[in-house]
């Protein structure tokens, strides 16, 4: 078996933190393991940051750390980063949600990395 490795892509690219952001969709059907690296700075970086899944990009979940409790990323007034690694996912579709908090004042990047096998 051999792995297959693609190159990091950004989800979101140094948005700004005062409004809520959500990246695009990206494709996990084919991927057995992935990471995002979330990326803020700025003078006050609030709010929240959750890694949300679909099957059918129109009802979107966020991930848990156990039944009932979603997987959160709290920026906490200063830079700082976070890296979420994703295993053996069955979800289709994947994407990054940001919900700001009231005088947020920053930046988030969000890259993707994903890793298969191949037979």
């Amino acid at each position: 078996m051999s792995k297959q490795v693609l190159i990091p892509q950004i989800a979101l690219n140094a948005v700004s933190m005062a409004s809520n952001q959500v990246s695009a969709s990206f494709p996990t059907q084919y991927v057995d393991n992935l990471g995002i690296q979330l990326v803020w700075s700025g003078a006050s970086p609030g709010g929240s940051i959750r890694i949300q899944v679909s099957m059918d990009q129109v009802t979107w979940i966020s991930l848990q750390t156990m039944p009932g409790t979603d997987l959160v990323i709290s920026p906490g007034g200063s830079a700082g980063n976070a890296y979420v690694d994703v295993t053996q996912t069955t979800a289709p579709h994947m994407r990054v949600n940001y919900t700001t908090a009231g005088g947020s004042v920053g930046s988030l990047t969000a890259m993707v990395s994903f890793k298969g096998l191949q037979g």
